[in-house]
C-alpha cells in the first residue's frame, strides 16, 4: 500500500519549485535585461514547473498521465467557469486596490510590471495572451489541482485537500499583497477540480480570471500600472453574478453526474 502524501511533502514540493522558477527566472532576466517579458518568462515557469512534474511523477512511480486528471466534461461547464473566472476578477480587483491605497508600491515596480505585459506588435499581443490566458494557466492547473491535488485527496479529505492546495497556489506567488485578491479564485478552482474530477473546468476559471487582467493592459485601464478604479457596487455585483455561476456549476455537475 502506498505512502500517503502528507502535507508538508505539499508545501515541500511549492517551495522547491517555487525557489527553482525564481532562480530560473532570474537567470532569463539577466541574459535578456530590457528585452525581457512575459513571454520569455512564461515559458521559463513551464519548463521549470514540467520538470517538477517529471520528478514528481518519477518519486511516486505513476505515469504522469495518471496525475493530471484530464477527464472529458461538458463543454458547458467549461464556458461558465471562464465567466465566473471573469465576475471573480473585480472583487479581486477592489481588494487590489485597497491593498494598494494602504502598502503602495513604487512607481517604477508598477510601470515594469506593467512593461511586461504591454504588447509591442499584434504577434506580441497574441503571445502574451497565449502565455498569460492559456500556457501559464495550464502548467500551474497540472501542477496545483493536478498533482498536488490528486496525491492529497488520496489520503486527506475534500476540505483539507483545498486548504493546502489553495494556499500552496498563493504562496507560490511570493508576493503577500496578492493572497487576499487571489485566495477566493484559487479555492474556487480547487472546488471545480473536486467537484467535476477533472483539470479542465479550474483551467477555464483561471484563463478567465487572467484575461480581464490582459484586457485591462490592452484596453489602456492601467496606464501607471494600477489596477483600474473599482467601486464598490460592481464588485459586489460580481460577487452575487460567481455566487449564480457557482451554483450553476454545480447544478451542471449534478445533472451530468459529474
Amino acid at each position: 500500500m502506498a505512502q500517503r502524501f502528507a502535507v508538508w511533502q505539499a508545501l515541500a514540493w511549492t517551495v522547491a519549485a517555487s525557489l527553482g522558477l525564481q532562480l530560473a527566472l532570474t537567470a532569463v532576466v539577466v541574459a535578456l535585461g530590457r528585452r525581457v517579458d512575459i513571454v520569455p518568462l512564461g515559458l521559463t515557469q513551464v519548463g521549470v514547473y514540467g520538470i517538477a512534474l517529471i520528478l514528481f511523477a518519477a518519486l511516486q512511480q505513476r505515469p504522469l498521465r495518471e496525475l493530471l486528471p484530464l477527464r472529458v466534461v461538458p463543454l458547458r461547464l467549461c464556458f461558465v467557469a471562464v465567466a465566473l473566472g471573469v465576475a471573480l476578477q473585480f472583487p479581486s480587483t477592489l481588494l487590489a486596490n485597497v491593498i494598494e491605497q494602504f502598502f503602495p508600491l513604487p512607481d517604477e515596480v508598477l510601470q515594469r510590471r506593467l512593461s511586461l505585459i504591454t504588447p509591442h506588435s499584434t504577434a506580441h499581443g497574441v503571445a502574451i495572451v497565449l502565455v498569460v490566458s492559456f500556457i501559464g494557466p495550464c502548467i500551474e492547473e497540472f501542477f496545483f489541482r493536478g498533482a498536488l491535488f490528486g496525491a492529497l485527496r488520496r489520503g486527506h479529505s475534500a476540505f483539507v485537500t483545498l486548504v493546502v492546495v489553495s494556499g500552496c497556489f498563493v504562496a507560490a506567488h511570493l508576493d503577500v499583497r496578492l493572497l487576499l485578491p487571489l485566495l477566493p479564485a484559487a479555492w474556487l478552482m480547487g472546488e471545480l477540480r473536486e467537484r467535476s474530477g477533472s483539470i479542465w473546468p479550474s483551467l477555464s476559471l483561471h484563463a478567465g480570471f487572467n484575461s480581464l487582467t490582459l484586457f485591462g493592459v490592452f484596453a489602456g485601464l492601467t496606464p501607471n500600472g494600477k489596477p483600474p478604479p473599482m467601486p464598490l457596487w460592481i464588485a459586489f455585483l460580481a460577487c452575487v453574478a460567481a455566487a449564480g455561476l457557482f451554483r450553476l456549476i454545480r447544478r451542471i455537475a449534478a445533472e451530468t453526474s459529474l
